[in-house]
């Protein structure tokens, strides 16, 4: 991802807050659905591999059930064997949103960027992308390191995405915010008792951080990843008050715990489309 695009952190803000463009290079659009696809197979379809990227790679030549077995790995963005990408409900029957082709694009850009400008952390969970309409939180990491427990955190992502105007999000995400301490308690138990390392400031931490989320401890980050096409005119700005949620948790100057992250992607809905149709799903 390095490759195609590039951050600025804009300051004077309660809270971190980066935007990442794409470069303005000769084929980056091209390399970077291409690359993104690339991703998808590594991310979605790991269990499988190597196998599974020679099927993408040749798709022609693939039988049937080797086809079967890799449209099987993203199942949950078709609707009746056909993938419908159109979370504003514009080409669909009334009140029919398709939201999980853009949910899960979105979702698969957090962990390619995380893994592409962030030291590896100790531990992702889900370690390996999976569908997230079961009321999870999206993405969760630890970071810092394993023997020393006061340079550890836990980073909890919200993701979103739009292809129109972001702000209505705003007060989904502030909700979604304030119940992350009693969602991630259940989640921090089974880290905690799944972990079978020898680190014990690691360990300590695991135990600890179900407990340090509902406390409201500084070592508990929270992160909204959003992508968005800017081409399309904001009314509003974007979760101005992220740094509120949850209430009292600790905010600038004492602790920077809030993290904003923006994927700016022209013509969005499009290289979406692209990069479904790249991985042969439409």
């Amino acid at each position: 991802m390095k490759s195609f695009i590039c951050g600025s952190d804009i300051a004077g803000l309660a809270y971190s807050r980066t935007e990442y463009t794409l470069l303005p290079l000769n084929d980056t659009r091209d390399n970077f659905i291409q690359a993104a696809a690339s991703f998808f197979v590594q991310s979605w379809m790991c269990a499988s591999l190597p196998e599974i990227a020679d099927v993408w790679l040749h798709w022609d030549d693939a039988s049937e059930e080797e086809r079967v077995h890799y449209l099987s790995h993203l199942d949950h963005l078709f609707s009746d064997e056909i993938l419908i990408d159109d979370p504003d409900g514009k080409n669909s029957p009334p009140n029919s949103h398709h939201t999980a082709p853009i949910g899960t694009f979105s979702e698969t850009m957090l962990r390619w960027m995380r893994t592409a400008f962030e030291p590896t952390p100790l531990l992702m969970e889900p370690p390996a992308p999976m569908p997230t309409n079961d009321g999870k939180i999206d993405f969760i990491e630890i970071t810092g390191l394993a023997d020393d427990l006061a340079s550890l955190n836990v980073t909890l992502w919200e993701v979103k995405s739009s292809d129109s105007q972001v702000s209505y999000h705003n007060s989904k995400i502030y909700r979604q915010l304030e119940d992350y301490p009693k969602r991630f308690f259940s989640i921090a138990n089974c880290l905690s008792a799944s972990y079978s390392g020898n680190d014990i400031a690691f360990k300590t931490f695991l135990k600890q951080m179900g407990r340090m989320a509902r406390n409201r401890h500084p070592q508990v980050h929270y992160g909204i990843f959003i992508t968005y096409d800017p081409n399309v005119a904001q009314e509003r700005e974007v979760v101005p008050g992220l740094h509120k949620h949850p209430v009292n948790h600790p905010t600038p100057p004492d602790h920077l715990c809030h993290h904003l992250v923006l994927l700016l992607i022209p013509d969005f809905k499009h290289l979406r489309m692209e990069v479904w149709r790249s991985l042969h799903l439409i």
